[in-house]
C-alpha cells in the first residue's frame, strides 16, 4: 500500500497477518491522503475493503494524476507509475 500525504511525506504500510513482522491487519487512511495499493509480489489473492466517512460520492471524487503525484512524491515515481491507470 502507498499513502501519499498532503504534507508531502509518503509511506508504504503492509496489510496482513504478520503483526509481529511490522504488518497491520487494518488501517485508518487520514483525510486528504492519496491511497494505492496492489497484492504482494507472490500474493495470490487479497480481500480489501474500504469505508469512507462522510460517505462517499462521485461528486467529490477525484482520480489521481501520476504526472502531478510523481511532482510532487519524486521518491515515489516508480510505485505511483505502477498504481495509476493512464
Amino acid at each position: 500500500m502507498l499513502l501519499l500525504a498532503p504534507d508531502g511525506s509518503s509511506r508504504t504500510p503492509v496489510l496482513g497477518a504478520d503483526v509481529p513482522g511490522g504488518h497491520h491487519v487494518q488501517l485508518t487512511v487520514p483525510a486528504g491522503t492519496w491511497m494505492g495499493a496492489r497484492v504482494a509480489a507472490g500474493g495470490a489473492w487479497t480481500l480489501f475493503g474500504c469505508t469512507m466517512a462522510p460517505g462517499f460520492t462521485f461528486e467529490v471524487y477525484e482520480h489521481g494524476d501520476a504526472a502531478e503525484l510523481t511532482a510532487r512524491y519524486p521518491e515515489r515515481a516508480t510505485l505511483i507509475g505502477e498504481l495509476c491507470r493512464p
